[in-house]
């Protein structure tokens, strides 16, 4: 998503970005367009772990001394559930950030129930120039619970809706030529993305939960009037879910070979992504986290 939010800037005519985070990953060139915006820019990186492990925290002082404008690129890391010292420094960047006179505000970022302790003071005195916004409406309604109607808060969309797709790209031509081809047929193309996160809670083995997932699109096959087809696709590459998606997509296709399938291949970005899913009929997805 960074790279939606820099081509953005540049669309503002922002053209000089710094990057701070905790892990700085390299920038990949996924379409021209985000080509463009990555050459018309100048991007600093610089990581967060040198301000905790080797500067005094008073240097961040500095670093957003020399910007005008700070975004937190909230997500899933303010609540402190995969790291309070890195939520905190996040947030505590924003009350700098206003402290100095600058704009400050989040991307859209989504809250739990059950936050770290350690946060809450960092949401519930932030300052009232600092636009908050969150991208569902429970996140919206667990912030005004903690932090009252003094936040600066606004509800919007995930920044991922303004992810392009690139159906250029050579690494998806052949799951869109299987879609192509499957509605030209007359079938209706059914994208499945059912991952073990969604069984985490059951006894079930893998293979029983894989052998319910086969029996479930099955029954789905016969319920509908339409022929259907089914393409399994990836939420993400870590946790086993590429080879529980693997495992579901060989066993349906053994159990029920009238029926055509798909597997996407492994390592395709979000922008390809995108551009598979808005050619599918349906999507049938689950709990991913």
């Amino acid at each position: 998503m960074l790279l939606v939010l820099i081509s953005q800037l540049v669309g503002m005519g922002y053209t000089k970005i710094g990057v701070l985070n905790f892990s700085i990953a390299e920038l990949k060139d996924y379409s021209p367009q985000y080509q463009s915006a990555l050459r018309d820019s100048q991007i600093e990186y610089l990581s967060l772990k040198k301000i905790t492990r080797l500067w005094p925290l008073c240097f961040l002082w500095l670093l957003l001394f020399r910007y005008r404008k700070l975004i937190v690129m909230g997500a899933d890391v303010l609540d402190g559930f995969y790291s309070e010292q890195q939520s905190c420094l996040y947030l505590g960047s924003l009350h700098i950030a206003a402290a100095l006179g600058r704009d400050a505000m989040t991307t859209g970022f989504s809250f739990n129930s059950s936050p770290k302790t350690a946060v809450l003071p960092y949401l519930q005195h932030m300052p009232h120039s600092v636009k908050l916004f969150v991208r569902d409406k429970r996140s919206l309604d667990r912030l005004l619970a903690i932090c009252g109607e003094y936040l600066n808060i606004h509800l919007t969309a995930d920044l991922a809706f303004l992810l392009e797709p690139y159906a250029e790209s050579s690494r998806i031509q052949c799951s869109l030529d299987f879609i192509q081809q499957q509605q030209q047929d007359g079938r209706l193309v059914i994208g499945v993305n059912l991952n073990p996160e969604f069984f985490a809670h059951s006894s079930a083995s893998t293979n029983t939960s894989v052998a319910n997932c086969c029996v479930f699109l099955s029954e789905l096959t016969q319920a509908l009037p339409q022929k259907l087809s089914f393409m399994f696709l990836y939420h993400d590459y870590r946790n086993g879910e590429p080879e529980f998606l693997k495992k579901l997509f060989e066993d349906f296709k053994k159990e029920y070979p009238d029926t055509p399938v798909h597997c996407l291949p492994l390592g395709l970005n979000t922008q390809e992504l995108k551009a598979i899913t808005a050619q599918l009929d349906f999507l049938i997805t689950c709990k991913m986290h």
